[in-house]
């Protein structure tokens, strides 16, 4: 993320550009991560965009371990 991060700085070469596009990007990953809000509940076609964002992994892992679940399969691969 952070090359990506530089490159559209160099390009938008303005802060006032360059917020606004992150948080465009940013805010998906957030909420479809299910940090939030856990992604069981959401509706299907949601859940399956869900399982593309690299971050849902990672949070799966780190819900495992904070459960003390050693074995879950979340955890090798979020890491």
């Amino acid at each position: 993320m952070a090359p990506l991060s530089y490159a559209a700085g160099l390009v938008l070469k303005s802060e006032d550009a360059f917020a606004p596009l992150i948080n465009a990007v940013a805010l998906p990953l957030l909420l479809l991560s299910g940090i939030l809000l856990p992604m069981t509940l959401a509706p299907d076609w949601l859940q399956f965009l869900s399982t593309i964002n690299p971050l849902t992994h990672a949070v799966d892992a780190a819900r495992a371990l904070f459960n003390s679940d050693w074995g879950n399969p979340d955890i090798a691969i979020g890491v």
